[in-house]
């Protein structure tokens, strides 16, 4: 009798144990599943108008395109013929893009992928001497109304004081917004002047949140042919990509270099003349 009782007693303590560790387990799952939905991928990439290799080079941008599965992405420098080989890809079919009386609008080659429907959109030039524009759609990420902006600035070395203007006007039109994201390709590295002096303080640099003091060059001569056959004489290596937020709501996590490897070992072909950028962020 003692005994059946004592056994008794064990096996409702280690049924209890059990239990608890199932309750542990599933709350865990719950945390990580709640964490999950709240990641969010954010990328920008210059894709290189120019189609003189673009058979070799699109099936390595479009994989890394697709891998990202980010759920905004931002192009530049997008060309009639690349949205025609982009409209053949599956996973373009998860996302929503611009388009006035159904047709894909992509001005000056600036063109926003969105997991979410665009509610709005806003494009006109920018002041300029090269025709460039801007493009600002408003769409949602997480339930959270946000108006995503790209860019593609001036790119002469001489005109620093342009793309002040233009950063001027592109800050002009999302400081009123709560949620803004201005991503793309700005034409300047970090500390140029009169650039810097005009980044808006209440945007947040990803990768200098991320990488603190990593040098982050997207426009790599060293490392890339093609960034080195595309510059201008005397032309450095630089930071010219980047990811701009303004968000109570944001917290950065990590920021990657993408599309820095060559198509294939030994080879000077890369998916783009600039390197991308893949931010992870929480939505708190």
């Amino acid at each position: 009798m003692i005994y059946d009782q004592k056994f008794n007693l064990l096996t409702k303590k280690r049924i209890m144990k059990s239990i608890i560790t199932l309750i542990i387990i599933l709350i865990s799952s719950l945390y990580l599943i709640s964490e999950e939905e709240k990641e969010v991928k954010l990328l920008t990439y210059n894709v290189l108008a120019d189609h003189k290799i673009k058979d070799q080079r699109l099936p390595s941008l479009f994989e890394i395109l697709k891998k990202s599965n980010a759920n905004i992405i931002a192009l530049q420098e997008v060309a009639p013929w690349f949205v025609e080989e982009l409209k053949k890809e599956k996973w373009f079919k998860n996302y929503y893009v611009p388009k006035k009386k159904n047709k894909i609008v992509y001005p000056r080659g600036l063109l926003i992928l969105s997991k979410e429907p665009i509610e709005e959109i806003e494009m006109n030039f920018l002041p300029s001497k090269q025709r460039r524009a801007y493009l600002i759609v408003k769409t949602k990420i997480k339930l959270k109304t946000f108006y995503v902006a790209t860019c593609h600035l001036d790119s002469f070395l001489k005109d620093g004081v342009m793309r002040a203007k233009q950063l001027d006007l592109l800050f002009n039109k999302l400081s009123e917004h709560d949620n803004a994201i201005l991503l793309g390709d700005f034409n300047f590295g970090d500390n140029e002047m009169p650039e810097t002096n005009h980044l808006n303080k209440d945007f947040i640099d990803v990768w200098k949140v991320t990488n603190k003091n990593e040098v982050g060059f997207t426009w790599n001569i060293e490392k890339s042919f093609m960034a080195q056959k595309g510059s201008f004489p005397k032309e450095k290596s630089r930071r010219i990509d980047r990811i701009l937020i303004k968000s109570e709501v944001v917290n950065p996590i990590k920021t990657l270099i993408v599309g820095d490897k060559p198509i294939q070992k030994g080879s000077k072909i890369f998916p783009s003349d600039h390197f991308g950028l893949l931010s992870t962020i929480m939505i708190k």
